[in-house]
């Protein structure tokens, strides 16, 4: 993915262009403060702050004099961001409100504006859409996030060598979990996966696997027969709902993965549950998860190329074990105009 640092990114490249029309995390909301930060996203710096409300906002990090680094330079009493180089000050809306080169009373040419981006907190997580997005923050299932009857937590954040698309169809790949994760997700003499039906609309897709027993002796989230409900919003958000419907315990596992580069992606990692709500159990829920991902972690690194193949043709599938990947990847392919890859994935 060719940078894009001297471009508007009205002009960014075709690839680039669905991507940036989606939120994506960028940091947590205890990183975000109200001084001028930078966080990389899709290949760009995006320069984040807090204003006098305490609401994030997302800039392009460029003055558009001369492309000096606004992070350089700082924030005025009133609030403005102020280049390093020629002074200029822009609002939190990105226009230019002030040229210390200019006599007083002129005219501010209407051009000298910041690229603003949108920005939004939510889940502990400011997230941003380069672009005019396309949808929301992804919701989480049922708006658990801060009711009392559930415990959550942004659990961890990672960054790995890979991309969006590798790391968020793992997450949702059944098959692996004996092999990958035995005992605490699976044991290989129970490796079989079960038939299951993908389900999809315009911005989603999903699948829901049955289990009769606990995946592994130290499967911390299911102790009896639990239904997996996976929900993925495109392009790299997922929720997986674990829970026995007879006694109505739920776990929920959520991602959002950040296309840093095409190889690059920073995986933002939820827990909520409606049970075993001592707060000193957090650890042991995120320690668990911890070592999950880790497992993941070397393998999905190891995997070549590091963007999915687009083309089915590329690598081999099975059609029950790999349902979900063979929608999953005809969506990214299909997503945008008929000669745009989908970058990330």
């Amino acid at each position: 993915m060719a940078a894009t640092t001297n471009q508007p990114p009205s002009q960014a490249s075709r690839e680039l262009k669905r991507l940036a029309q989606f939120f994506h995390p960028i940091a947590t909301s205890q990183e975000v403060t109200g001084e001028l930060q930078v966080f990389p996203l899709l290949g760009e710096d995006v320069l984040v702050y807090r204003n006098a409300d305490g609401r994030p906002i997302a800039l392009r990090d460029l003055c558009v004099h001369r492309g000096t680094r606004l992070s350089l330079g700082d924030i005025t009493p009133e609030g403005n961001v102020r280049c390093p180089y020629h002074g200029w000050e822009y609002d939190e809306t990105g226009a230019c409100v002030r040229i210390p080169a200019l006599p007083d009373g002129s005219a501010i040419p209407s051009k000298a504006r910041a690229f603003r981006y949108h920005a939004e907190e939510a889940y502990g997580v400011v997230w941003v859409a380069i672009e005019e997005p396309l949808a929301g923050v992804p919701a989480y299932p049922g708006n658990e996030w801060g009711d009392p009857a559930w415990r959550g937590m942004l659990a961890f954040v990672q960054t790995w060598n890979t991309s969006a698309g590798r790391a968020l169809e793992n997450f949702c790949d059944w098959a692996h979990l004996p092999w990958v994760h035995e005992n605490l997700l699976g044991t290989r003499d129970r490796a079989i996966t079960p038939v299951y039906d993908v389900w999809k609309t315009n911005l989603q897709l999903g699948h829901t696997i049955e289990q009769d027993e606990p995946l592994g002796p130290d499967d911390l989230y299911s102790t009896k027969r639990s239904r997996n409900v996976f929900t993925v919003n495109l392009p790299f958000s997922v929720h997986l709902d674990r829970g026995d419907p007879e006694i109505g315990e739920r776990t929920y596992i959520s991602m959002s993965v950040a296309p840093i580069t095409p190889e690059l992606s920073k995986l933002y990692v939820w827990i909520v549950r409606n049970h075993s709500m001592e707060p000193e159990l957090d650890d042991a829920f995120r320690d668990f998860s911890v070592t999950v991902f880790a497992q993941d972690r070397r393998v999905v690194e190891s995997q070549r190329p590091e963007q999915i193949p687009l083309s089915l043709r590329d690598e081999m599938h099975l059609k029950v074990p790999d349902a979900f990947a063979l929608v999953y990847r005809r969506l990214l392919s299909d997503f945008g105009d008929e000669d745009e890859r989908f970058v990330g994935a």
